[in-house]
């Protein structure tokens, strides 16, 4: 595992869910299969969410209806690795439990500047059968875009939350939370292989009009998700049904049936 995660530190490629530009050739890389291969490895035995936040950029807690905030995205990964058993998923859903960094003073981020700041966190991704992907809550937006809510590292276990992006939103306190909630399972899910990622796929539902995503508008991993224009709309079941799992059937099918 520690040879797997010095071969994710040696190179850094950004995969935005909405850069029409982005060369998606690393979706079937070799550093991509390999984490997740390692995420749906049956030795795993707790899938254990760290969240560091820049000063400012404070994640939600607390309640989201009847439930808690972070219900969302421990019920999301639980019912992912359903099937992998003696698994357990953990998520810090109180601020004491997250890791406050000192503001950055950037409004624009570039994937230069996001691998720069993992490099600079107290990062242990591995430990035994313990495997620690990262949320990484910041101010500002990616590059020029007001749009994009969320991206990831292709091949490497960090997601990255642009909390003023997700603000400008708008909506009401609870659509807030789902939409942040949301915007993380999206990420990490990515991470972790979805949509044709390195799971592969039980049945075809992948999107080839937004690659990396599907075609089933109920699931989390549709391409609207980390989209500003796009993101109330579409989590507005979620919200309705109080929703605490948010991949979708086929989603969840690829999930339970991968055991690398």
């Amino acid at each position: 595992m520690k040879l797997i995660f010095l071969l994710f530190i040696t190179l850094v490629s950004l995969t935005s869910c909405f850069d029409e530009d982005q060369d998606l050739a690393d979706s079937t890389s070799v550093r991509q299969q390999e984490l997740a291969n390692l995420f749906f490895s049956d030795s795993i035995t707790q899938f254990d969410i760290k969240v560091f936040y820049e000063d400012g950029a404070v994640p939600y807690v607390g309640a989201l209806g009847v439930n808690d905030t972070w219900d969302v995205t421990q019920n999301s990964f639980e019912a992912l690795f359903q099937n992998h058993a003696g698994r357990t998923v953990t998520v810090p859903n109180a601020i004491s439990n997250m890791e406050k960094f000192d503001g950055r003073s950037e409004l624009h981020w570039s994937s230069g500047e996001l691998f720069q700041l993992v490099a600079n966190l107290n990062l242990n991704f591995t430990s035994g059968t313990v495997i620690r992907p990262a949320v990484v809550y910041i101010n500002g937006y990616y590059g020029t875009s007001a749009d994009t809510l969320g991206v990831h590292l292709t091949g490497y276990p960090f997601a990255f939350i642009f909390k003023d992006a997700i603000k400008a939103v708008g909506g009401s306190a609870l659509q807030q939370r789902y939409i942040e909630q949301s915007v993380i399972v999206h990420e990490l899910g990515h991470a972790v292989g979805l949509t044709n990622y390195g799971v592969p796929m039980v049945t075809n539902h992948h999107d080839g009009a937004h690659p990396l995503h599907t075609t089933d508008t109920n699931c989390v991993m549709y391409w609207k998700t980390d989209s500003a224009a796009n993101v109330l709309s579409h989590i507005t079941n979620f919200v309705n049904g109080n929703q605490l799992v948010l991949f979708g059937t086929r989603t969840l099918q690829d999930g339970r049936s991968y055991h690398p």
